[in-house]
């Protein structure tokens, strides 16, 4: 699975953004046009070197556009932005769903409709975060995601690949689209064909996995934690709070940190639901 760096919701018309730095890491504006190209996980192509539009008032900014016939399918995109002189690689992993709208967050608390002090931008952010966060603890994907898996020789009918809850196999080195059509998937994360066996040699394997969506408490649990992240600096009596006491000049609070006592998020609520959904193997990371 790639590290992306921006996410694009499937079936939907989206800007995607490359940005060009000096060696410092700072913002630098390109010495010439810049042109993109972008791929998908599979090496074909979605863009060919596209012209590309610098946002007014940026610096270093360049931007794209893709349709929403572009971003129809779960992927792994690669985009290569370069003005001759100088490339930049970035990537965009289209995913089925979020856990919820950004409207959908912030009519979760009644504080959250404040724009100013909860601005869009920080509240994709927090919910991106979280996401990811639930997913690394539980081990299993709650929307529908897309992943290209680097396997060993295997020369065997069934494989077990990295997540659970497969939904369906799109790709994989040397098969055709019809063996493809038959692979059984299973909850457990097992790929099996019906006659032959997996390549003997090294191979990849693009597959789809994970819930349809968030099960109630986790998406209550997820409301919660986005809340926790959106209030880092803003806290009346935290959620982490394991016990409060009152004092003639304020009081003073005991806070559930990650990692102690086996606490996953510091939030007692929130780590007993993950804890509820975790698939991973007690011991293996």
């Amino acid at each position: 699975m790639i590290v992306a760096d921006e996410q694009i919701l499937a079936g939907s018309s989206a800007t995607i953004t490359g940005r060009f730095r000096d060696q410092d890491g700072d913002l630098v504006d390109p010495t010439g046009p810049v042109t993109v190209t972008v791929t998908r996980s599979d090496g074909t192509a979605v863009l060919t070197a596209a012209a590309t539009t610098a946002p007014s008032g940026t610096v270093g900014v360049r931007q794209a556009a893709l349709s929403a016939a572009q971003t129809a399918t779960l992927d792994e995109l690669t985009a290569t932005w370069g003005d001759g002189t100088q490339a930049v690689t970035t990537r965009i992993e289209v995913v089925a769903a979020y856990y919820a709208s950004v409207a959908d967050i912030r009519s979760s608390d009644p504080a959250l409709t404040d724009t100013a002090k909860y601005p869009s931008a920080a509240v994709v952010a927090a919910r991106r975060l979280v996401e990811t966060e639930f997913e690394d603890i539980c081990g299993v994907a709650f929307v529908p995601r897309y992943r290209l898996s680097p396997m060993r020789a295997s020369g065997a009918t069934r494989v077990v690949l990295d997540d659970p809850m497969l939904r369906t196999v799109r790709y994989a080195d040397g098969l055709t689209g019809p063996q493809l059509a038959a692979v059984a998937a299973s909850a457990d994360g097992v790929a099996e064909l019906p006659s032959g066996t997996w390549p003997s040699t090294p191979w990849h394997i693009g597959y789809e996995h994970g819930f349809d969506r968030p099960p109630a408490d986790v998406l209550g649990a997820f409301f919660t934690r986005t809340r926790d992240v959106l209030n880092r600096s803003n806290r009346g009596v935290p959620d982490r709070t394991s016990s409060f006491t009152s004092g003639e000049n304020g009081g003073t609070f005991a806070l559930i940190v990650p990692g102690q006592r086996g606490s996953k998020t510091g939030i007692p609520d929130v780590d007993v639901v993950l804890d509820r959904w975790s698939m991973r193997i007690p011991g293996i990371a």
